[in-house]
């Protein structure tokens, strides 16, 4: 059972200081020692006078022992901070609500065929399991939000157990047994990973607890960091289901420019990424129009003429002064591997790398993450960010600051209006035993 939200830490801490201020400034000094009389006339009245006259009872005896609660105050504050580093935080726990994701991720290049016949095994082991409600299987795709995306070598089985009130166990203690079950059809060269789906409804929820972000420019040293950042969130015990987002095996044709022999040709680089461009990709020529829709013309080279690595080497580069060229002429091109998407945030490229926790709470396992990350060698300009759900409690912790920060704004207005005094507000915010 995960630890509670640290926010409510803030919230004790923030009633202890308004139970002070308001106890030591909002009451006369003065003893109190008339009874209030109560009206006979109904129950709720009756019970009302003997609190108010209870609480007259403790007030004069707390006056004279003024010091006293001042140390009991402090010694609850002091408590509340100490404590506040000791509890876990999380930014919404998840609930026991029986909604359970089995994420498969093939290699790239997997058939959905092949998808579904992994995802297939995996129905096989749960089918006529007396816990499930019902189940539905998506193969070659996945679902973001209200979208869903066609990939091939991706899919899920989502689960939902029946109600917490027929069963006697909880979507954690059925995760944990599904896991076992799941690992053993292990698909080669995949991943499968059973998980807990998140909460609806709250925008930036994610599936996965974790979410380091590898930020930088070369795609190389990204994939290289992004594996490092892997291997250390595995080595540490309380992750599990840790997946790269970045998948470098689209096997691919890379042109690799002579720069000395392209400059003396007259071609730049420039010239030869947009010429390749247009022929492989094709470059609008013109637009059609038919009533009020248009649609574009593209010239490209057929697929029939680009079969092989000769083919595209034997393209042609229209230079500057006019002559053309062949590509080999001035490139080799040569096989490799490339990633299937690049994904940026804010015009910089990143990987992203996911994890769940098995153990602790999230606030906790963000800093013993981060200490881990920061023995790892990085090249310069490139940075690990969390988001994630780790993102989204850093923002609410903001946020609850600023709340604080408004409440003690308007608090001193109002009081400032009452006592028509901007020294007594002052006083009385900034100095609660005086």
């Amino acid at each position: 059972m995960r630890k509670k939200n640290i926010f409510i830490t803030t919230l004790i801490i923030g009633a202890l200081l308004a139970a002070g201020i308001i106890f030591f400034h909002g009451v006369p000094l003065g003893k109190t020692s008339e009874k209030t009389e109560a009206k006979q006339s109904g129950g709720f009245e009756r019970l009302f006078a003997r609190f108010t006259d209870g609480y007259g009872w403790v007030l004069d005896r707390m006056i004279d022992r003024r010091w006293i609660v001042v140390a009991v105050f402090l010694l609850a504050v002091a408590g509340a901070f100490a404590l506040s580093g000791r509890i876990g935080g999380e930014f919404l726990p998840l609930i026991d609500d029986g909604r359970i994701m089995v994420k498969v991720k093939m290699p790239t290049g997997a058939s959905v065929s092949e998808t579904d016949r992994v995802l297939r095994n995996i129905e096989a082991q749960i089918m006529g399991d007396p816990l499930i409600q019902s189940n539905f299987t998506l193969a070659g795709g996945y679902v973001k939000g209200l979208t869903t995306y066609e990939i091939a070598n991706e899919g899920e089985v989502d689960i939902q157990l029946v109600s917490k009130a027929v069963r006697d166990i909880s979507t954690g203690e059925y995760i944990a047994r599904l896991r076992k079950v799941v690992g053993k059809l292990q698909p080669p060269g995949g991943k499968a990973m059973v998980k807990q789906m998140p909460i609806k409804g709250i925008h930036g929820m994610q599936a996965s607890d974790i979410v380091v972000q590898v930020r930088g420019q070369e795609m190389e040293t990204l994939a290289d960091l992004a594996s490092k950042t892997a291997k250390t969130i595995s080595s540490l015990n309380q992750f599990q289901n840790v997946f790269v987002s970045m998948d470098l095996t689209k096997p691919e044709f890379q042109v690799r420019v002579d720069r000395v022999k392209a400059a003396e040709l007259g071609v730049s680089v420039s010239d030869i990424a947009t010429s390749l461009r247009s022929l492989i990709t094709g470059a609008v020529a013109t637009r059609y129009r038919d009533g009020s829709e248009y649609y574009d013309i593209r010239l490209v080279v057929p697929e029939q003429r680009l079969t092989s690595r000769q083919d595209i080497e034997n393209l042609s580069i229209s230079c500057a002064r006019g002559d053309v060229l062949r590509l080999r002429d001035i490139a080799a091109v040569v096989p490799g591997t490339g990633p299937v998407e690049i994904i940026r945030e804010n015009q910089i490229k990143q990987i992203t790398v996911e994890a769940d926790i098995t153990s602790g709470d999230l606030a906790g396992s963000v800093r013993e993450l981060q200490s881990a990350l920061s023995e790892l060698e990085r090249p310069a300009g490139y940075l690990f960010d969390f988001g994630g759900n780790a993102e989204m409690m850093a923002d609410m912790k903001d946020t609850v600051l600023a709340v604080l920060a408004f409440a003690l704004f308007f608090s001193f207005v109002v009081l400032t209006v009452q006592f028509n005094s901007l020294k007594l507000p002052g006083l009385i915010l900034g100095c609660p035993w005086r």
